[in-house]
């Protein structure tokens, strides 16, 4: 969707390792076996947006989700990040890299 239609256009993900996380039935780790028969599909996302030239502000350090959990049709999912941020020196007014 976000190729084609231009949804949150400049907006990244970090690559998908883990199966899909919706349409379980819930309480199982079994996709839908209701008469709809959805096809699983990863609809939980976690994305990111950096500065405009700034592609390595952000880096991704894990993206998983958490398949134990069974109380929806939704596997919960969870990214971590490596954030570079700039600090403003107040007192001399200028920015200086930080992390």
């Amino acid at each position: 969707q976000r190729r084609v239609a231009g949804v949150f256009s400049g907006y990244r993900e970090a690559p998908l390792a883990f199966d899909p996380t919706f349409k379980y039935d819930t309480w199982s780790d079994t996709y839908d076996t209701s008469a709809k028969q959805r096809i699983p599909s990863w609809t939980d996302r976690v994305l990111y947006r950096t500065p405009p030239g700034q592609y390595e502000s952000i880096t991704p350090t894990a993206y998983t989700a958490t398949m134990e959990i069974r109380a929806s049709d939704h596997k919960p999912v969870a990214g971590c990040f490596d954030v570079h941020v700039n600090v403003a020196d107040q007192a001399r007014g200028v920015a200086r890299g930080g992390e």
